[in-house]
């Protein structure tokens, strides 16, 4: 049986956008900050993201993905 991977870290990325143009939502933002919270206490770095718009989503993931090394889950 192969041995399990060690992972250097965990990582998440989470966004929650309740306010849109058109049809708002009402609790992405209190499920994104909930998840965030479970998953910190599993360990995980969280980078999060609420009531992002367009181009600061764009920027989240951008930041995300340039950190997370090749080690790192």
């Amino acid at each position: 049986m192969a041995s399990p991977i060690a992972y250097q870290r965990k990582h998440a990325l989470i966004i929650g956008v309740n306010q849109y143009q058109r049809d708002s939502l009402q609790y992405c933002s209190n499920d994104a900050e909930d998840l965030s919270n479970t998953l910190r206490r599993i360990d995980f770095d969280i980078s999060l993201g609420l009531n992002c718009d367009q181009r600061q989503f764009h920027e989240i993931i951008d930041q995300f993905t340039k950190t997370i090394p090749r080690d790192d889950l």
